[in-house]
């Protein structure tokens, strides 16, 4: 609610004098003007600033002092339901985390598996097609060398 200057004076308990060099000029209130150019001061401004506003009446809270024992009672013992239900529930989530661990080690040995057959498989179909680009010396036959050396002798005797 906007008041005039004249009335957050008094709302705060100072005199406008006292407003104005304080907390206006100091820019401690926000003032804002109305339809006909004239200050006008927020309430919740007055009460931002000076905790209180003089001539408003308190409310007095009822008295609970014999309800709050059973408020009290029943939110512990929600309290106590709601801590139980949660560390059940972390102990699943670690059960299933564990759970996914050990499922994922058993698909990455499934797979191993299918890759190391799928190879040893493969092994015999490959040495079979390679050959070497060079026969070793095991590989020529003998009758080969003998007749070569054969060749070379005959050559040497010409």
């Amino acid at each position: 609610m906007l008041v005039s200057i004249s009335e957050a004076a008094k709302l705060a308990g100072v005199s406008r004098t006292t407003l104005y060099k304080k907390h206006i000029q100091t820019g401690t209130l926000t003032v804002t003007k109305n339809h006909q150019n004239r200050p006008e001061i927020d309430t919740s401004e007055i009460f931002r600033v000076f905790g209180s506003l003089n001539g408003t009446t308190k409310i007095e809270q009822p008295e609970t002092q014999g309800l709050t024992l059973p408020l009290i009672d029943k939110n512990s013992v929600k309290i106590e339901q709601l801590q139980a239900e949660l560390k059940h529930l972390q102990e699943l989530l670690t059960e299933k985390d564990e759970r996914i661990a050990d499922l994922k080690k058993a698909l990455n040995l499934i797979e191993y598996t299918q890759q190391t057959q799928s190879l040893t498989a493969l092994k015999p179909h490959i040495q079979e097609t390679k050959e070497p680009a060079t026969p070793t010396p095991k590989q020529i036959p003998k009758t080969t060398k003998v007749s070569l050396l054969k060749r070379f002798k005959k050559w040497l005797n010409s």
